[in-house]
């Protein structure tokens, strides 16, 4: 393995023509919460006022919630509900971001820390490593040891039992892209195998020794790398994929030989779907014809969301082994908030639920405009967007308003 730095650094999920979200993991105990019927404007069909209670699952002691393939697995707090800004301001807090030189896709990701109630978010700019914000501000100060990673992060997965090691994957890097591992909060990186050009990465929390690691290629068909031996070397077995699949981009581990794939037609136009193995990617089943186009998020109860190339959210609470469809004109990768509901973007602004998807009302000011990313800090109770430009005549640059924060 290639030693690649010293200093710190996290990150996210970025895949052209798309953007995904994520964040990071823990895992501790479930709790039932009493929602309170709150302002906010209804939305038509299965989108309705929400109240009552919601019971969530305890998960002490497992790794079902864990972080993987880029997704965040929270577990929800027993401070009662959260407040939502309703409707809050928007607030451009870009600043010294803003004209950096990059490339397109120039701010790929946002990310915040190692749990839904950290207070600190993580911008994420192609070629340019990884900027905080730890207060709510406008102003970011570089992350040491993401400087010296050129590559445009693609996905984070932290370790629930040790938030210092996570491991990164990351696209279009001029000196290697692909998978990266820190087990010092980012103070130093080491690159984890040969392979490059990866949109998520996922381990086997299960083995106290994470032995086992799945990588999803970049807009890529029949591509997803396992590695059985920490990531020293790997072997693609998504080649036991349908052929006429679209881009294995995003996977998942549930354990050693069980694991997810998220195909998407993409701008191919092949077949999407959801497949699952249990035999460690030998053979396949497609348990979904959803297309999931974004990463997913694991919630504390174990629950699955993952939007879908229809504008839907597929959802499983067996591992994966079927799928509901909840939700309808949604996009991005879902938040959780620390109560445990479910934030997503619904058309021109955000919407949540209090029951596992069944039921959402909107909230909040109008999105200043369509967001790549949609990201919380639990900290400081603080919803951000963002967005990137890709221009090919001339150096792309972070744009004036990359990052707004509804408060």
């Amino acid at each position: 393995m290639k030693k690649i730095s010293k200093k710190l650094s996290i990150h996210r999920s970025f895949s052209l023509p798309r953007l995904s979200l994520f964040i990071g993991v823990f895992s501790l105990v479930g709790v039932t919460l009493l929602l309170a019927s709150h302002a906010a404007t209804p939305v038509n069909n299965a989108f309705e006022t929400e109240m009552g209670s919601v019971t969530l699952g305890a998960v002490i002691g497992s790794d079902t919630a864990a972080s993987s393939g880029g997704y965040i697995g929270f577990t929800a707090s027993t401070g009662g509900a959260t407040p939502l800004p309703n409707p809050g301001t928007w607030t451009n807090v870009t600043g010294n971001l803003a004209g950096k030189v990059s490339e397109c896709g120039n701010l790929s990701a946002m990310f915040v820390g190692p749990s839904n109630s950290a207070n600190y978010i993580i911008a994420g700019i192609a070629k340019l490593g990884l900027w905080t914000n730890a207060d709510g501000s406008s102003t970011w100060t570089q992350v040491a040891g993401s400087s010296v990673i050129d590559t445009r992060p693609s996905s984070l997965t932290y370790d629930p039992a040790n938030p210092s090691m996570y491991y990164m994957s990351g696209i279009y890097g001029s000196f290697g892209d692909g998978i990266f591992k820190t087990t010092n909060g980012g103070v130093t990186f080491t690159q984890v195998g040969n392979i490059g050009h990866n949109d998520s990465v996922a381990v086997d929390f299960t083995d106290a020794a994470r032995q086992t690691m799945l990588a999803g290629g970049h807009e890529a068909v029949q591509t997803v790398y396992k590695s059985t031996n920490g990531g020293l070397s790997w072997t693609n077995i998504g080649g036991t994929l349908p052929s006429d699949g679209g881009f294995s981009s995003q996977v998942i581990v549930i354990s050693a030989q069980t694991y997810l794939v998220g195909v998407s037609a993409g701008y191919i136009n092949k077949t999407s779907g959801i497949y699952r193995t249990t035999n460690g990617g030998s053979s396949w089943t497609k348990v979904s014809s959803l297309g999931p186009n974004s990463n997913p998020l694991r919630a504390s109860d174990g629950t699955i969301y993952w939007t879908t190339d229809n504008g839907t959210i597929a959802k499983s609470t067996d591992s994966g082994s079927s799928w509901s469809i909840v939700g309808s004109g949604m996009s991005l990768t879902p938040v959780q908030l620390p109560d445990g509901r479910i934030v997503v973007v619904h058309g021109n602004t955000l919407a949540v639920s209090a029951n596992s998807g069944t039921n959402w009302t909107d909230f909040g000011a109008s999105l200043p405009y369509s967001p790549n990313n949609l990201s919380y800090a639990g900290g400081t109770n603080n919803f951000y967007v963002s967005h990137f430009d890709c221009y090919f005549d001339h150096p792309d640059t972070v744009p004036a308003d990359a990052i707004e924060e509804l408060r």
